[in-house]
């Protein structure tokens, strides 16, 4: 069996998408031929479940320990906890302004003798690296280059062809990450991307030439959902209400606005009676800024923010609401919001209010629902409303997005096992290559 060495900074027990996405290959990867190794930064805060704990069996993990993490534990939503704007201290925040890619370089030129020799001892066949954090992707290909390996470089998001960052940068760190992206390009055997229209940016921006390129999609694996088809006795939420549910937390990159925009659309068009019977859900404390958007707008009785749900219980959860909502920044129209795959498999239908066509011909494609883009939130307004008069109309139990919707959908190409079976693929012709030559 062929060896693979992924580095993925973030990891289980950690909930953040890169974790996930590294897992969901790991976890599949030797039913095609291909035994991986993990190196990641160790989480002191979280969990791992018994159900993953089963999956990683025989999968050897390297965790590097940090004398910190900013990135470690959750967002946590407490009873009268007061909404405060979290702020990196001056200096800190001066180090990573001027970092080239970010502050975990530190850690790895740290810990770089030990990576080198479990790299070293593992002695893969090929290496394979995700990114953000950006210097994940550089430390794998230091990594190849010393193994004189194949390396894969994974882009979960745009880097330097982004649309928007949230971290500042100096003159000085952009130009060296300009620098250290474009070695990374110059180098990789392959470019992944989550998304077509990241790799179509990608390839335009630096002239790439289609067969160093593809896209593998983020996905759903049901290995992890421990109660897929539970049927709660006591209802999550109030069935006189039309719940439009978003799986997620209202912050930066996944802004409140367009909700709000959508709601004021409905109550001038509906009245104000259709707008007291919207319950708008999500998980996690919404970042203040968001939170005072709501607050200014009047609408905070129609939004419901609950505590992020342990894993395992996302599709139960979703399965209970009337509507799903997948929103994003108007500015981030090469990414799709992970949630999208969740979302797919749960039984209500879809409102998608993104800027990324793709979203739209995914959802178009699976009949899951409806698209729209920020800049045209009308379209979303007369979507909602006809579906809060089609469940008002019925016996309130469940609105027609869910019961036209109410079976399991059954196309297995985001599922985790087809999206391994894409990278393994990928991997044998990287092989195949290097071996030619």
């Amino acid at each position: 069996m062929k060896k693979v060495l992924m580095i993925s900074p973030f990891f289980i027990p950690r909930r953040r998408v890169g974790a996930l996405r590294a897992f969901k290959f790991a976890i599949h990867l030797k039913e095609f031929g291909f035994q991986p190794a993990i190196l990641s930064i160790h989480d002191k805060t979280g969990r791992i479940t018994a159900q993953e704990e089963e999956l990683l069996k025989g999968i050897p993990l390297f965790s590097i320990t940090p004398p910190f993490d900013k990135t470690a534990g959750g967002n946590t939503l407490r009873k009268g906890s007061k909404f405060k704007k979290q702020l990196l201290p001056s200096p800190a925040a001066w180090i990573d302004k001027n970092t080239p890619m970010d502050t975990w370089i530190y850690l790895f030129l740290l810990r770089y003798p030990s990576i080198r020799r479990f790299a070293k001892e593992w002695d893969p066949e090929i290496i394979w690296a995700t990114g953000d954090p950006w210097s994940s992707l550089w430390l794998g290909h230091r990594i190849a280059r010393y193994l004189k390996r194949p390396f894969v470089a994974d882009f979960r998001d745009p880097w330097i062809p982004g649309e928007i960052s949230l971290r500042q940068r100096s003159p000085f760190s952009q130009k060296a990450d300009r620098s250290a992206e474009l070695s990374i390009i110059k180098d990789a055997d392959r470019l992944v991307f989550t998304s077509r229209q990241t790799e179509l940016e990608y390839r335009k921006y630096y002239q790439l030439d289609s067969a160093s390129t593809t896209t593998i999609y983020n996905s759903r694996s049901f290995l992890l959902e421990e109660v897929p088809d539970q049927v709660l006795e006591k209802p999550l939420f109030d069935r006189e209400k039309f719940i439009l549910l978003f799986f997620g937390r209202f912050r930066a990159l996944s802004p409140v606005q367009s909700v709000i925009e959508m709601i004021r659309l409905l109550k001038s068009n509906e009245g104000r009676n259709t707008i007291s019977l919207l319950e708008v859900h999500s998980y996690g404390k919404p970042d203040p800024e968001q939170l005072e958007r709501i607050r200014d707008a009047g609408l905070e009785e129609q939004f419901v923010f609950h505590k992020p749900l342990p894993p395992g219980q996302g599709l139960s959860q979703l399965n209970e609401a009337d509507l799903l909502l997948l929103t994003t920044h108007k500015d981030r129209r090469l990414v799709i919001p992970a949630k999208l795959w969740d979302y797919l498999y749960a039984c209500p239908e879809i409102l998608s209010i993104t800027p990324n066509p793709e979203i739209g011909e995914i959802i178009d494609d699976t009949k899951r629902g409806f698209h729209t883009t920020p800049d045209q939130i009308g379209p979303a307004a007369r979507y909602l409303a006809g579906q809060i008069k089609q469940k008002m109309k019925t016996d309130r139990k469940k609105s027609r997005a869910y019961s036209e919707a109410g079976r399991r959908f059954d196309n297995k190409r985001y599922e985790s096992k087809e999206t391994t079976r894409k990278l393994a693929k990928l991997f044998d012709d990287v092989l195949r290559g290097r071996d030619a030559t």
